[in-house]
């Protein structure tokens, strides 16, 4: 009876069969690695979308608000002394709370603080408090720490609601009409300390963004430019981090036509 023989493997086929081995096991973990960091740069990139475009949907119909007066049975607008329905220009106190105006923040961040009548566009403030019909309300956005605030006059005892983080700009400019036609064109855009006795038309708003988590990979940071306002990439902006820039221009709904 013959005994069968078998053969093993060589220590250098041994050697050969592990380099290969390894070569491959490297090659998916560098696979898995880049197809991790796309997806977390993908969804990064889809969060910061996300929250961008909301907030500037969020303030857009906000403004839409802005301006809408009482009217008489004539259709005239009731002016009631003390409360300016539009941009306010100046501190407003409602409700024993004083709200700021709308400000330039020069090389920082600016503040929109506008007003309107509750009524056909809406009895709801920034906040999401809702008013009785023919209530003032005073509206105010702003950058704190990096986060973007709102807060309404409806309730005295709010202090603002967070609406964003990871602001590193928000900018306003202001369409004036300087032309008195009767018809509603904004010839310039300028900062809130220039608006003047002018009717404010329209409105561009500009937001700068960044992701909550550094990101390396992406490099240095580019430089931005929000609206009138320029944020150069390794000096007023040092992190690595996904950032994005939303724009949009608002035409305004209410304004004294008289006046244009």
């Amino acid at each position: 009876m013959k005994t069968a023989h078998i053969r093993g493997f060589s220590l250098l086929e041994l050697m050969v069969a592990m380099a290969l081995g390894t070569l491959v096991i490297a090659a998916a973990i560098q696979l898995l690695t880049i197809n991790q960091r796309t997806f977390s740069l993908q969804q990064t990139m889809m969060e910061v979308q996300e929250q961008g475009r909301f907030t500037l949907d969020y303030i857009v119909r906000d403004i839409y608000k802005m301006g809408f007066v009482l009217v008489d049975s004539s259709g005239n607008p009731v002016e009631t002394p003390g409360a300016v329905a539009g941009v306010m220009q100046v501190d407003a106190t409602v409700g024993g709370v004083t709200y700021a105006a709308s400000v330039d923040g020069g090389a920082g961040n600016d503040r929109l603080t506008f007003s309107y009548y509750s009524g056909l566009y809406g009895n709801v403030d920034c906040e999401g408090d809702i008013a009785a019909p023919d209530v003032f309300i005073v509206n105010t956005y702003w950058v704190n720490n990096g986060d973007l605030f709102c807060m309404g006059s409806v309730n005295a005892g709010t202090t603002g609601l967070e609406i964003l983080s990871g602001v590193d700009s928000f900018q306003v400019l202001y369409g004036i009409d300087t032309s008195e036609d009767q018809s509603a064109f904004a010839t310039r855009y300028v900062k809130a300390s220039s608006i003047g006795t002018s009717v404010v038309v329209a409105m561009k708003v500009g937001l700068l963004i960044r992701s909550d988590e550094p990101m390396p990979e992406l490099g240095d940071p580019e430089t931005y430019v929000v609206l009138d306002q320029t944020l150069t990439g390794g000096t007023e902006l040092t992190e690595s981090k996904l950032r994005r820039l939303f724009t949009t221009t608002v035409k305004a709904r209410n304004f004294d036509w008289r006046k244009i």
